[in-house]
C-alpha cells in the first residue's frame, strides 16, 4: 500500500521530482485534552494545506478520514479537496479509478 501511495503522489506531481518532507502528527501533546486528537489532527492538516501553494494531499484509511471529520467513502474519490485512496484499492479497477481522479484534479487546478 505504501508503494501505491508513493506512486499516487508521484503521479499527482506530474511524474517530476519533488521535495519529500514527512510531517509527523504526535498526539496527545503535553497539557492537551487526550480526546481532542481528532480536532487537532483536522487543524494540523488544514494548516498544512493552506500554508503553501500547490499542495496536494493524499488521504488513505478509514481512521484518517474520520479524524478529518469526514465519513470514509466506499471508493477512492476526491474528499473535501483531498484525494482519498481506499486502503484496498490495489486491484486494476481501483488503480484506474485513482488515475482518473488524478487527471480530474489536474484539470481543475
Amino acid at each position: 500500500m505504501r508503494r501505491l501511495l508513493l506512486d499516487v503522489a508521484w503521479a499527482m506531481n506530474g511524474f517530476e521530482q519533488a521535495e519529500k518532507r514527512d510531517l509527523v502528527f504526535d498526539w496527545p501533546q503535553p497539557g492537551a485534552v487526550a480526546d481532542g486528537g481528532a480536532k487537532a489532527f483536522e487543524a494540523f492538516v488544514r494548516h498544512q494545506t493552506r500554508t503553501r501553494e500547490g499542495v496536494r494531499v493524499v488521504v488513505s484509511g478509514n481512521h484518517v478520514a474520520t479524524l478529518l471529520g469526514l465519513a470514509a467513502p466506499n471508493e477512492s474519490r476526491v474528499l473535501d479537496g483531498r484525494l482519498y485512496v481506499r486502503p484496498d484499492a490495489l486491484d486494476a479497477v481501483g488503480k484506474r479509478r485513482i488515475w482518473r481522479l488524478i487527471q480530474e484534479m489536474k484539470g481543475s487546478a
